[in-house]
């Protein structure tokens, strides 16, 4: 049947076929859809795979939306969340991420197990985003850890979280075998913390927040070092390939910090720059301006320093992540630790984006 009636209603279904496919590409910015692929007149490009934990965003994440990133690369990028670094790691190793942003000690304890992996850029450190999780029935009291002795506690394994507990437990004078130790990923937890199934839990953001309301947050001891530090790093044959795009990659995430230091006024949840990454993320804009708060990247002038990327074996990075595999090997997670550091750690590609500003 034809007429103005089936053609309105054509149209309708056009249009509506048009706004959809509007939606799916906005989606597709943090959500793994692999066939959303750049097209060349030679055919599909591979785009580039970044993982990250959901509780990293940071100043970084606008460029992601207003497609800077892309356009730096010269190629399609797949921003894709995962709850724990851990699993960013995993995804490395599986081959599905060319890109993974994790703690310096989940890298090192990769390293340890032979994963491939060489970090090229310093996101940030932050104490306060995992915290020790206490029951209200549970009679602790901080600065006396041996009240966890024999409790169940819940931690996501190989995670920063997992890590910064053997932290703590270490300078308790403590082993992980003084506590029941169960592997559950923050979901989990948060569903067996509703149900009363655990004494104690270490996490991160955002499932730190969420069991706020429900528990004692106790905040992990110092353990010197920059803890809780966060890093950008890739596969050697990824990086040889593509020093052109990493250079650029990160010349974008060191602007978009700039910016941010740099407005005029205070940072409040009205800004646009702040409401524009709460539409992407889907969080609160007052989520937003605690994420921007926690992960702010030093200088790139500091990065190519020997505090950092530089210096070769004399890095404190180096010497940073060689502590952290020897924390993990001391909790029995790894088997050796690598005697040197220094070749999992480039520095060309901020040697290269300094260059590119001059």
């Amino acid at each position: 049947m034809t007429g103005p009636g089936a053609t309105q209603k054509a149209h309708a279904r056009v249009t509506r076929r048009a706004c959809l496919k509007v939606l799916v590409a906005a989606a597709a910015v943090l959500i793994d859809l692999p066939r959303l692929l750049a097209e060349e007149p030679g055919g599909p490009l591979k785009p580039v795979s970044v993982g990250f934990p959901r509780h990293a965003y940071g100043t970084w994440t606008g460029k992601i939306a207003d497609g800077t990133y892309e356009q730096a690369a010269g190629k399609a990028m797949r921003w894709i969340p995962f709850e724990t670094d851990s699993a960013v790691a995993a995804a490395m190793a599986g081959g599905r991420i060319d890109i993974g942003m994790m703690g310096a000690g989940v890298v090192a304890a990769a390293i340890g197990r032979g994963l491939d992996l060489t970090v090229f850029y310093v996101v940030g450190s932050s104490r306060e985003t995992e915290a020790l999780i206490v029951s209200h029935s549970l009679p602790y009291t901080a600065g006396e850890p041996k009240g966890l002795m024999n409790k169940v506690l819940a931690v996501p394994f190989g995670s920063t979280a997992h890590f910064r507990l053997l932290q703590s437990l270490k300078g308790w004078s403590m082993t992980p075998a003084d506590v029941r130790l169960v592997n559950l990923q923050p979901q989990q937890i948060v569903e067996a913390w509703a149900h009363a199934e655990l004494d104690a839990a270490v996490v991160s953001e955002p499932t730190l927040s969420a069991l706020k309301a429900q528990a004692r947050a106790i905040p992990l001891p110092f353990a010197g070092g920059n803890e809780g530090l966060l890093v950008l790093a890739a596969g050697s044959d990824f990086l040889e390939q593509n020093r052109d795009m990493l250079a650029r990659f990160v010349d974008v995430t060191a602007r978009a910090d700039t910016m941010f230091a740099e407005m005029s006024g205070p940072l409040t949840e009205d800004r646009p720059e702040i409401r524009s990454i709460a539409f992407l993320t889907g969080l609160p804009p007052a989520a937003v301006l605690e994420a921007i708060a926690r992960y702010r990247p030093p200088h790139m002038q500091e990065q190519a320093t020997a505090r950092w990327l530089g210096g070769g074996t004399g890095s404190m990075l180096a010497a940073e992540l060689k502590a952290s595999a020897e924390l993990w090997k001391w909790a029995g997670r790894i088997d050796k630790v690598p005697a040197d550091f220094a070749a999992a750690i480039a520095p060309g590609p901020v040697e290269q984006a300094l260059a590119m500003q001059r």
